[in-house]
């Protein structure tokens, strides 16, 4: 039995056999897809607080700190699964193989599971023959290929003006005209009523942890939360990330698409500007000021507002996963990688599988208007509140693994797999079923048909005929070995 496997035939008299196979089963692709992952991200700004009136501001000592909005701030961020690639995967058996396969969907692209089992069936057919007096052949088995995310408290403090002039003669009191930022009046009366819907909300509530179970007091509950959702959704807006993000690798084995920018949020909508007169010292100093629009007026306080110039997001890879089973440029199975982001669906006989790299994602918004990139404030108070992170897989950045799930004519292999939702492996099983019990059959089986050969001669013209119908299977056979082991 050596190494290389080599076309035998065996003299036997005056006969000389060869053999032929079985017809190869129809191929049958099942198609799957392996996903990627696309990054979306919003924040929702809703207002909580007006400035007090222009008038009041107006009157304010000079040296007093304008108090601004108040805001609420809903992040939202996610990894969402999208189509990556097409697999046909080809289950055809091959050669004197069976094969079961059975792959079950999470839903209609990704695998949920994968169940594959071939077993050769190559000894059983020499054992056979040989009986039949035909051949023996060495079969060596194949190798195995694998793969491998409040506004801060307005500071108060008053100066005391005081006037002291001549008992007879009256103070002088000069004023000039300028801008002040206020809400709307109906954004106003929203927020008053908003309040008064939450109180009866928190007076029914009481009322239902007493024991007050009625029928009345739970539905005017649920309409007086309901009311509470519309007409904060009415105080909302809501900045996103356009089209989203889905970070990919390039033929250069650089990622791209990992950051992106939300437009400002329109939270100019809420306010006004409006003209209010302002003590000064001087007749000199009483002119009026040049117009200003809201977002000047925003930008005015001594404070920044989140959501005036947009927010950031900003994806980044874990470094570590990343040299484990993402792509570098300079790195052995970079090939893999750039497959991996192609459009052209990829044929194969082995099971393609993913190894996603975790990511951070985070959000936060532009402290001032600036470039592509705009590093978070980190003393910004209400930056942070308007800010946060989470962690997500990317499966398009993973080289690609593949388990090999065809068997040779002998032995057999089993494969096994299951998949998450991002389609990574949450479970692998590989078993290959040694080959060298069937060869041990068929070297048993030649000695036995040896000494048939020897002990019953008056058998000749039985055994002639079989090994006629065997011939060709045989011989078949023998090209399918010495095929396998180049």
């Amino acid at each position: 039995m050596g190494g290389a496997m080599r076309k035998s035939t065996w003299a036997m008299g005056y006969l000389c056999v060869v053999a032929s196979p079985a017809t190869a089963r129809e191929p049958t692709v099942i198609d799957y897809v392996i996903p990627a992952a696309k990054i979306t991200a919003g924040v929702t700004q809703r207002i909580t607080r007006c400035p007090p009136s222009a008038e009041t501001q107006a009157a304010m000592p000079k040296g007093t700190t304008l108090p601004g909005p108040g805001f609420h701030y809903a992040v939202l961020i996610a990894g969402k699964s999208t189509p990556g690639r097409l697999v046909h995967f080809n289950t055809e058996s091959g050669f004197l193989v069976d094969r079961e396969t059975k792959a079950h969907f999470a839903d209609d692209w990704y695998l949920k599971d994968f169940n594959g089992k071939t077993t050769g069936q190559g000894g059983p057919l020499l054992v056979s023959l040989i009986k039949a007096g035909a051949a023996a052949v060495a079969m060596a088995a194949n190798p195995v290929a694998g793969a491998g995310v409040a506004a801060a408290a307005v500071g108060s403090g008053r100066r005391a003006a005081q006037y002291r002039g001549a008992k007879s003669v009256p103070p002088k009191h000069y004023f000039a005209k300028r801008w002040y930022l206020e809400c709307l009046p109906d954004v106003i009366e929203a927020l008053a009523t908003l309040k008064e819907q939450r109180e009866d909300v928190a007076k029914l509530e009481t009322l239902v942890m007493g024991g007050d179970t009625s029928a009345a007091t739970q539905e005017l509950l649920t309409l007086r939360r309901k009311q509470v959702d519309e007409a904060e959704a009415g105080l909302s807006v809501k900045a996103t990330v356009k089209g989203g993000l889905t970070p990919a690798v390039n033929a250069h084995g650089v990622i791209t698409n990992l950051t992106g920018q939300m437009d400002p949020p329109k939270i100019a909508r809420w306010f006004q500007a409006k003209l209010a007169k302002t003590e000064v010292k001087a007749e000199t100093y009483a002119n009026t000021e040049a117009d200003q629009s809201v977002e000047d007026l925003l930008r005015r306080h001594d404070r920044k507002v989140p959501g005036l110039y947009g927010y950031q997001v900003s994806v980044v890879p874990n470094a570590q996963f990343q040299a484990w089973f993402g792509c570098k440029a300079d790195a052995p199975g970079m090939a893999g990688c750039a497959e991996s982001s192609s459009v052209e669906p990829l044929p194969t006989r082995d099971l393609v599988y993913l190894r996603p790299v975790p990511a951070t994602v985070s959000v936060w918004p532009n402290p001032a208007k600036c470039a592509a990139v705009c590093p978070a404030d980190e003393n910004w108070a209400e930056g942070n509140d308007a800010s946060d992170s989470i962690d997500v897989k990317l499966p398009q950045l993973s080289r690609l693994y593949t388990m090999r799930t065809g068997a040779s004519i002998f032995g057999g292999r089993t494969v096994g797999a299951e998949f998450g939702p991002m389609g990574e492996p949450t479970m692998l099983e590989y078993d290959v079923g040694s080959s060298g019990k069937d060869v041990a059959g068929v070297i048993d089986a030649g000695v036995g048909a040896a000494q048939t050969v020897r002990d019953a001669p008056g058998a000749a013209t039985k055994r002639k005929l079989d090994q006629l119908t065997n011939s060709k299977a045989l011989q078949d056979l023998m090209d399918e070995m010495e095929k396998d082991a180049k």
